[in-house]
């Protein structure tokens, strides 16, 4: 038997022998995973704006009235840092589907290395394409901050997000939450050429490994 259960918006897993009854044991693992879960990014309304500067997103801006937000690159760096960190990435469409990528070892660099996507490990997942791969080794970008590989734009004003863009995005979960084009929480399969936008949520997690 497998429990679903929501905490402060995140989705714990626990398994328990089919008709077990839930015992104050299984409540304390409960709150151990949910204490070593850390929310990085959340989209779910469009309540904040997340077409902001390279300081804004250095600092973090997260929103406890909506759950909408970005820790902070600083942040981020420190603890990915500090000890080895696995990464998970949920996502539900306009349609209501729910889909999940997971990755074994998550760090991203310091801000003279701007941030740099430096590992996502191996990649498990539903999606049937891992939409982080093209983000792996990229500097973080932002408007005013353009650390991208295209040579003709910044592919963070273009598609009106910020991001580990490479040439530009096969994820853009920080773009324009209004838009249904390219612009806005879009994923892009270069298998098949192919866009999924309007994405109605996105959540970015780690957990020490």
């Amino acid at each position: 038997m497998t429990f679903y259960v929501s905490i402060s918006r995140k989705i714990i897993f626990l398994s328990a022998k089919p008709n077990s009854k839930l015992t104050d044991q299984f409540f304390v693992e409960l709150q151990k995973v949910e204490e070593t879960i850390k929310v990085f990014q959340r989209r779910q309304d469009g309540s904040v704006d997340f077409y902001r500067t390279w300081d804004s997103y250095k600092t973090g801006f997260p929103d406890t009235a909506t759950g909408e937000l970005w820790l902070g690159n600083e942040k981020l760096y420190h603890m990915t840092n500090q000890k080895s960190y696995k990464m998970r990435i949920d996502l539900i469409n306009q349609d209501g589907v729910s889909y999940n990528l997971n990755y074994d070892a998550f760090r991203i660099s310091n801000e003279a290395n701007n941030y740099r996507l430096e590992t996502l490990g191996s990649f498990t997942g539903n999606t049937g394409y891992d939409y982080m791969a093209y983000h792996r080794g990229r500097d973080f970008s932002t408007h005013d901050d353009d650390n991208d590989d295209h040579s003709s734009y910044n592919c963070a004003s273009y598609y009106r997000g910020a991001w580990w863009y490479n040439y530009c995005y096969t994820a853009n979960l920080n773009g324009d939450y209004s838009s249904s084009s390219y612009t806005g929480v879009a994923l892009y399969n270069y298998h098949t050429y192919t866009y999924t936008y309007s994405l109605r949520f996105t959540e970015m997690k780690i957990r020490p490994v």
